[in-house]
């Protein structure tokens, strides 16, 4: 019932008209198109699989001391400046399950094949849950002629994950910070999206759910930005905003 839901829903949006000058939407990814859980369920369902009995808040609360300690021994991997330094940023992830699992007192000879077991859950639909709306709204967009491609700060894997939720065939390309050395809202991203859907950014639009990030990264090099309030908390005055991606294919009719 709920596919049956779904392909109403993109059959009625589809019959939106395309905006005459707009061709490209850009998204982001992370609470646009995925949400982000607490990880500490999956690392605990994990860890379970080798005899260790480490509930999720443990896990939660661990990683959040850890991140901090993290802070004080190796530096940010995001600049002033918002350029990224992809090696960085995989070391802190590298040391941050590592002392995970030290906290977590498990033993060295099971350390590795754990970690990669929560590297992958990190490419998984586990942690990163595609929301409902997704998929009636990609059909609807590309229904009414609009391409896809997608900008987000996130690591290199971003493909694969979207992959993992079986909506990887919408998007034209992936452009994703930590393969880009930026992170939003610096242009670069946006300019390399530009690139890659080989359109002026006139006939672009972007949706994400960060004002600073989203919204004044793509006006900065002239795209029309939506913003995406989930959660309706109102805290930027922002227009448009939506709270909702189905919204968005007969908002942009008007745009």
């Amino acid at each position: 019932m709920l596919w049956e839901g779904n392909r109403r829903m993109s059959t009625r949006s589809a019959a939106v008209p395309p905006h005459p000058r707009l061709r490209f939407v850009f998204l982001d990814v992370g609470e646009t198109l995925l949400r982000v859980t607490p990880p500490g369920a999956t690392y605990s369902a994990i860890l379970a699989r080798y005899g260790y009995s480490v509930p999720a808040a443990t896990l939660d609360a661990l990683l959040r001391d850890l991140l901090r300690e993290l802070d004080t021994h190796l530096p940010r991997q995001r600049n002033a400046d918002h350029t990224i330094s992809p090696a960085l940023a995989r070391l802190r992830r590298e040391r941050l399950v590592q002392h995970l699992l030290e906290r977590a007192g498990v033993h060295r000879a099971h350390r590795a094949s754990i970690a990669e077991a929560i590297f992958a859950s990190w490419i998984g639909t586990d942690i990163f849950q595609l929301y409902p709306d997704v998929v009636p709204t990609l059909e609807a967009l590309r229904a009414a002629g609009y391409r896809l491609g997608i900008v987000s700060n996130w690591e290199p894997r971003l493909p694969l994950l979207c992959e993992s939720h079986g909506i990887r065939h919408y998007f034209e390309f992936v452009v994703s910070s930590e393969a880009e050395g930026y992170v939003k809202p610096h242009p670069r991203l946006f300019q390399r999206g530009l690139e890659l859907a080989g359109v002026e950014p006139e006939a672009v639009v972007h949706v994400g759910d960060s004002y600073p990030e989203d919204i004044e990264g793509a006006r900065g090099v002239g795209i029309q930005a939506v913003l995406l309030d989930r959660p309706g908390h109102g805290r930027v005055p922002y227009s448009p905003t939506i709270r909702s991606l189905l919204e968005l294919p007969p908002l942009l009719a008007t745009l």
